[in-house]
């Protein structure tokens, strides 16, 4: 004969499920969250990596050369705005990393930066083989092309990047020099925009949310001049 369950059995196993689910949850909701401060990490760390080891350096002494090629100019008058960036699109809401080497702009005087990087400009994954974008900006839009890992609310869960930082115009953009050095972005119609002006003179730091009112968070620090970077919770 069949024994079915009593209620006290009943009630005994609930409680359990209960007190496995109150233990599991809270751990799987801040796995995601290390799992997204790591990857933020090391996207900063890889792009101060490219910056280093591909140096857009230009030499400027052939300017006099170039008068009658706008491109090649600005090509060698505004070389280091050909540095490595990390961006955030959609810090405020929708977070995804990019990394990219902006191409000066063939209309521009001063060779300004575009608002969204274009496909060529961003970098290769390493083995992965997909663009360091969390998603596409222009063509191709096909989703082997994108890295979803850098999508950090879709595969994290993470609402809105807070940042705190001495950068004046654009926040969510910091170019890294050949010295792995990390660089405010200024406005593209400076004058007086030279290479080494704008070098970070205080740390940066970006502030992870799991949710609206930043209750769960992980930050990460960008210290000035040396680009040392950290997890500083």
């Amino acid at each position: 004969m069949k024994r079915s369950f009593t209620l006290l059995e009943l009630i005994f196993v609930i409680i359990v499920i209960g007190i496995l689910a109150a233990v599991v949850i809270p751990r799987l909701r801040t796995d995601s969250l290390t799992k997204a401060t790591t990857i933020f990490i090391d996207t900063l760390r890889y792009t101060q990596h490219l910056a280093m080891v591909d140096d857009k350096y230009t030499p400027t002494k052939a300017l006099s050369l170039y008068s009658g090629s706008t491109k090649k100019m600005k090509d060698t008058k505004f070389w280091f705005k050909k540095w490595w960036m990390f961006y955030i699109n959609g810090a405020n809401s929708h977070p995804v990393l990019v990394v990219f080497s902006d191409t000066p702009s063939a209309n521009a005087a001063n060779s300004e930066f575009n608002y969204y990087p274009y496909y060529d400009e961003v970098a290769n994954g390493g083995s992965s083989g997909k663009k360091m974008m969390g998603k596409s900006f222009n063509a191709p839009t096909d989703e082997k092309y994108v890295d979803r890992s850098l999508d950090l609310l879709l595969s994290y869960g993470i609402k809105k990047v807070v940042i705190e930082t001495p950068c004046s115009h654009n926040k969510t953009k910091l170019a890294f020099d050949e010295l792995g050095r990390p660089h405010c972005i200024q406005q593209k119609s400076s004058s007086n925009y030279t290479p080494y002006r704008y070098i970070l003179d205080s740390k940066i730091k970006y502030t992870l949310c799991k949710d609206d009112g930043c209750e769960e968070n992980s930050s990460v620090c960008v210290v000035a001049r040396s680009g040392y970077i950290y997890r500083c919770d």
